[in-house]
C-alpha cells in the first residue's frame, strides 16, 4: 500500500498538459476532453510534437482529434520525419481521424519531405478502406508503376497486401511497363533500384 499512495499522488500533482499527454498515451478520448476543460491546451507541444501529431501517431481515435480541433489544434503543422498529418492519419490507417481532418481543412494530399503523399501510406501499409477514403475524397492518384515499390500500388504489391492492390487496379490507372532509370553519368552505376 505504500506504493501505491505516491503514484496516486503524483496522478492528482500533474498538470493539465501532464493529463493531456497521458490520456493521448493512453488513447483515452474522454481523458483529451477532460484535460482540454482543465486547462490544457490543444497547441503547446508535447514533447516536440503539437498535440495532434501525438493523437494521430499513437491512433488515439477520433474523439481525441475531434477534441484538439475543436480546442484550436492547427491542421498546417508537421509530424515526425516532416510528415503530413493526413500522411501520419493515413499510416495509422485511421480513416475517421482523416475526415475530421479534411472537414477542418486539411490537405489531402499534403506530402512529406521526400515528397510522399498519404496514398502511398496508407497503400503501403495495408490499409484499404483509408485508400478507397483518399481515392473517394480526391486525393490524386499519382503514378501507378505496379514493378516501382514508390508507387502506392509498387508497394502495396511489393509488401503483400493484394486487397488493397486489387482495389488499386480496379480504381487507377496502372502501368505494367518499368520506369526506365538514370543512365551512365548519372552517379547511379551499380546501385539496386
Amino acid at each position: 500500500m505504500r506504493f501505491l499512495l505516491p503514484c496516486l499522488v503524483l496522478v492528482a500533482c500533474a498538470s493539465p498538459q501532464e493529463k493531456l499527454a497521458r490520456a493521448l498515451d493512453e488513447r483515452d478520448g474522454a481523458g483529451v476532453r477532460a484535460a482540454l476543460a482543465a486547462g490544457a491546451s490543444a497547441t503547446e507541444r508535447i514533447g516536440r510534437l503539437s498535440p495532434l501529431c501525438v493523437a494521430l501517431e499513437a491512433n488515439a481515435g477520433a474523439e481525441a482529434v475531434e477534441a484538439l480541433l475543436e480546442a484550436g489544434a492547427g491542421i498546417r503543422g508537421r509530424c515526425r520525419g516532416g510528415s503530413s498529418l493526413m500522411s501520419v492519419a493515413a499510416a495509422a490507417g485511421n480513416v475517421a481521424a482523416a475526415q475530421l481532418l479534411r472537414e477542418a481543412g486539411a490537405d489531402i494530399d499534403a506530402t512529406n519531405h521526400l515528397g510522399e503523399r498519404p496514398l502511398l501510406a496508407a497503400a503501403c501499409l495495408g490499409h484499404r478502406d483509408m485508400v478507397g477514403w483518399l481515392l473517394d475524397s480526391g486525393h490524386p492518384p499519382g503514378r501507378n508503376q505496379r514493378l516501382d515499390p514508390t508507387t502506392p500500388i509498387g508497394c502495396a504489391y511489393f509488401r503483400g497486401h493484394p486487397p488493397v492492390t486489387e482495389l488499386l487496379e480496379e480504381r487507377v490507372e496502372v502501368s505494367e511497363d518499368p520506369i526506365p532509370m538514370p543512365g551512365g553519368g548519372g552517379g547511379h552505376e551499380g546501385h539496386m533500384h
